[in-house]
């Protein structure tokens, strides 16, 4: 019974572990290249936003055409996003960090895949796809799932 005792213990204390040692923050990554500057900006700027609830500097970061996919499958159009949403709703989820981002680039298209953390139990994945529209990265569609 104490060998079950303590493999329990071990493996709350591992999944602890796991849960604080999230990696690289995306404030603290270092881009490889001009492209992955331009879009760790966006990122950065758009998480911000996001944590201060400011939906409409969200939505500054989308493109037109942008689908926005949250954990229960449902997708928004960006204007959809812009007129469902208030601060309201984004406080009630709380705030998250971003951590070890993933960017592969291929010409004006980028995908981007990041680790979020809002709590000790409430983790998962962004994943960001990218275009570069008038010189400027935009987002054209995110969607969210567990770790």
């Amino acid at each position: 019974m104490n060998k079950v005792k303590c493999s329990f213990f071990l493996v709350i204390i591992g999944m602890i572990a796991l849960a604080c040692s999230s990696g690289t923050r995306l404030q603290d990554y270092e881009p490889k290249n001009e492209q992955e500057k331009e879009i760790k900006i966006v990122l950065v700027d758009f998480a911000k936003a996001r944590n201060d609830y400011d939906v409409q500097k969200m939505v500054t970061y989308l493109s037109e055409d942008a689908k926005i996919g949250f954990l229960d499958r449902r997708i928004f159009s960006k204007s959809d996003f812009a007129s469902t949403f208030k601060a309201s709703d984004l406080e009630s989820w709380g705030k998250y960090d971003l951590f070890n981002p993933e960017i592969k680039i291929n010409d004006n298209f980028a995908e981007v895949k990041m680790y979020f953390k809002e709590s000790l139990l409430n983790t998962g994945v962004f994943r960001f796809k990218m275009n570069r529209q008038n010189s400027r990265w935009m987002i054209t569609e995110y969607n969210v799932d567990r770790s």
